[in-house]
């Protein structure tokens, strides 16, 4: 193998934007936010109140998964806590989300630190479809229980159904006898940020998050952006804190191009990537550490396919073209007319569902900070500028 094909495909595999962030932190690749950072404050407040709710909110493709990562390290560091990263998506399709999804998500996360195979098997059978007898912990582990159900004249305030209640318990049990009772478990959920209908959070919300804070389990959320506005705030009630993860502003704080600087310069030495390139990169990026990672994996693929033997600001500006076309398509006139409307103006004046499509799908940026404003994604604005010019 030639060196240049290795330094080029050494520098691809630490620039892969589908890597585990758990990989990273433990590499040595993540980088502090700094002020930006939610999983200080996360990880305080968790240690503090080992049974709070909280809500971590941001944009997707903002890097929550790898804050949450570093919570799950920070937490798990001390000697009476266990902190269990749980990605939902990873069990159940989003899709299709019910309650007792995470109550049954959480059973199986278990077994990434404890042997309890027992309850391993116990919650598959909970999480997937089974036939065969009533299930219950204590019948694998030898503790045969008999329960009885019948009707009530009193409605219980936590509403918890008859099946959430049994995988509560379930729940519970198994982690009595993984950790002997003598540690507090918390969950963090990852994904749920990618819920396109915010009254799906809800189902959730109401049954799961009730029942792990009636078991005394600490919770940390992920949720999709879409609660920060109008009726859905309402949901944030249900959370004792609520931390926002915004895109890094990256033209008007200094801060956070510095930030997004170091990401790169951790994965890349300047015989590849020079600053120049890494101050392109950060601005086609808006801000997105997603897209960031992405766009310079693209450069140097175009770099290598070039014959250069480094990344040139050549090499950038062809990756933007292809991201930023790749993004403009399916979208509607009137998908573009607000888009133009934003890039002319910098507001966003109703958050309809069109507004709400193009905020998931990055092609709207939000900036919450002391003066919240919102761009189009750069690499959009081209296309957008010669489309006003022919028109």
């Amino acid at each position: 193998m030639s060196t240049r094909l290795s330094r080029f495909r050494a520098l691809m595999a630490r620039l892969e934007p589908a890597s585990d962030p758990a990989e990273a932190v433990s590499e040595g690749l993540y980088v502090e936010r700094g002020r930006y950072s939610p999983a200080h404050r996360l990880a305080e407040r968790m240690a503090l109140k080992p049974d709070a709710a909280l809500l971590l909110v941001g944009g997707i493709g903002s890097g929550k998964t790898t804050e949450l990562r570093v919570v799950e390290q920070r937490l798990s560091a001390f000697e009476d806590m266990v902190a269990i990263y749980v990605d939902v998506s990873r069990y159940h399709d989003l899709a299709d989300l019910k309650a007792g999804a995470l109550l049954a998500a959480a059973g199986l996360g278990l077994e990434r630190w404890t042997q309890l195979l027992g309850a391993q098997e116990s919650f598959r059978k909970w999480a997937y479809e089974y036939r065969g007898p009533p299930l219950t912990l204590g019948d694998i582990l030898g503790q045969p229980k008999g329960v009885q159900v019948r009707s009530g004249l009193l409605t219980d305030p936590d509403r918890l159904s008859i099946h959430t209640r049994e995988l509560i318990t379930e729940l519970q049990d198994a982690v009595n006898v993984a950790t002997g009772g003598d540690r507090k478990v918390l969950f963090i959920f990852d994904s749920l940020d990618r819920l396109t209908d915010p009254t799906e959070f809800t189902k959730v919300i109401d049954q799961d998050l009730r029942a792990l804070k009636s078991a005394g389990h600490g919770v940390i959320l992920t949720g999709p952006s879409a609660l920060l506005y109008g009726k859905n705030r309402e949901l944030l009630s249900h959370f004792d804190h609520f931390e926002t993860q915004p895109y890094v502003d990256v033209k008007e704080d200094m801060e956070a191009t510095a930030f997004l600087h170091r990401i790169l310069r951790r994965r890349a030495d300047e015989s590849l990537l020079g600053d120049d390139e890494i101050d392109a990169l950060v601005d086609w990026s808006g801000g997105v550490v997603r897209d960031l990672i992405a766009l310079t994996q693209s450069s140097v693929q175009e770099a290598y396919f070039a014959g250069n033997e480094r990344v040139t600001t050549v090499d950038v500006l062809r990756a933007a073209g292809d991201f930023g076309r790749t993004h403009m398509l399916g979208l509607g006139r009137d998908d573009v007319a607000l888009l133009q409307n934003v890039r002319s103006t910098g507001a966003l004046n109703s958050y309809t569902d069109a507004a709400l499509a193009l905020l998931t799908s990055r092609r709207i940026l939000e900036y919450r900070s002391d003066r919240p404003r919102h761009v189009v994604h750069p690499t959009l604005v081209p296309f957008l500028e010669r489309l006003a010019k022919a028109s």
